[in-house]
C-alpha cells in the first residue's frame, strides 16, 4: 500500500468519518449483484464531486481544475464517471488525461451513494466522447481510443 493511500486512511480512522464495518457489509452483501457500495476510495471520489458541484441535470463533461490539476466529470442520467488530468509541461500536448480504459472503471450515483463497475463498451464509447469534446475545445491530449 503506498504511503499516500495509508495516511488518508490514517486520517479517516482519526476523524471517524467512515464507519468501516458497515461498508465492508454492504460491499459483501452487493457483490452479486454487481455493485460495489461505497468503499473508502469511493467515498474519498464521493465527497470530492459533492464539493465540486456537479450539476446532474446537465449531461455531459465538466472540467474542475486545482491548479496544475483538474477532473472531467462525465455525468449521465444521473451518474458521474470521474476522469482524472492534468496540464501537460511538454509543447506538444495542452493536457495529460488519463482516459485508458483501464482508468475510467466506474460510475457513481452521489444520492444513492453507490458505484458501479463499467463495462468495456461503456469505457470505450465514453472514451470516444472524451476526445470528440477535447477536440472541440481545441485541445492537444493524449488519449489514443481502444486503450
Amino acid at each position: 500500500m503506498c504511503r499516500c493511500y495509508s495516511k488518508v486512511l490514517e486520517l479517516d480512522r482519526k476523524l471517524h468519518t467512515i464507519d468501516y464495518f458497515n461498508s465492508k457489509i454492504n460491499r459483501d452483501t452487493n457483490a452479486l449483484k454487481g455493485e460495489i457500495i461505497m468503499d473508502t476510495i469511493d467515498e474519498l471520489v464521493l465527497k470530492k464531486m459533492v464539493q465540486d458541484t456537479i450539476n446532474l441535470e446537465v449531461s455531459g463533461f465538466h472540467w474542475k481544475s486545482y491548479g496544475r490539476g483538474a477532473t472531467i466529470y462525465y455525468v449521465d442520467k444521473l451518474s458521474i464517471v470521474p476522469i482524472g488530468c492534468e496540464m501537460s509541461g511538454v509543447d506538444d500536448l495542452d493536457i495529460l488525461v488519463f482516459g485508458e480504459t483501464k482508468h475510467i472503471t466506474k460510475r457513481y450515483y452521489i444520492k444513492e451513494r453507490k458505484a458501479e463497475i463499467l463495462s468495456f463498451e461503456e469505457r470505450i464509447m465514453i472514451q470516444e466522447l472524451l476526445v470528440k469534446w477535447l477536440s472541440e475545445k481545441g485541445l492537444k491530449h493524449d488519449i489514443v481510443v481502444g486503450q
